[in-house]
């Protein structure tokens, strides 16, 4: 499926419309924050407006709606108004699975995101140069170091590596919406 980008986004699409139908009944019981991974196009559909409608009967927590970047900038026009129909339901926007490569070109404050996330890898981030990690930080500084989340940390260095790129802490769920 990595190998074909665009069959990938086509699965994805039909597993959204999946979650989408059977997440309301299954979120009852849970009272934390909840976080769902979606396709642009997924937002734009009935079927979000379907779980809109009884998420919220059943619901009263925050939801974020996480993208990939992949997604929004095959279609920055189709992301923006996502974006704004999703925001005035309450939802709060992620871009997810960003690189420490991604993160510095695709400026979160023009793509007026609530939340960025990064993923650690070792390989990427530990030894990275002087002016890597100058781009880096200036990046997380211009999100807002409250606004980025370093996701799949499994070590201390990945700790110590957020700290360096502007102190970024660890938040619960429930801080972060």
């Amino acid at each position: 499926l990595k190998s074909d980008r665009w069959l990938f986004q086509r699965l994805t699409c039909s597993l959204d419309l999946r979650l989408l139908k059977l997440l309301p009944e299954l979120e009852a019981e849970v009272s934390l924050p909840t976080s769902i991974n979606l396709n642009v196009s997924s937002l734009l559909g009935g079927a979000f407006s379907g779980f809109d409608r009884e998420f919220r009967a059943r619901q009263s927590k925050s939801v974020i709606v996480e993208l990939q970047p992949f997604d929004v900038i095959a279609d920055m026009e189709a992301f923006g108004f996502a974006r704004n129909l999703a925001r005035a339901k309450g939802y709060k926007i992620c871009l997810d699975a960003l690189s420490g490569l991604n993160l510095p070109l695709l400026q979160s404050n023009r793509l007026d995101l609530d939340l960025v996330k990064i993923f650690w890898r070792t390989e990427e981030f530990v030894g990275t140069n002087e002016a890597t990690h100058s781009d880096l930080a200036e990046a997380v500084r211009a999100a807002g170091s409250t606004r980025v989340v370093l996701s799949h940390c499994d070590d201390e260095r990945a700790l110590d590596f957020g700290r360096s790129l502007g102190d970024l802490r660890a938040y619960s769920t429930e801080q972060l919406v």
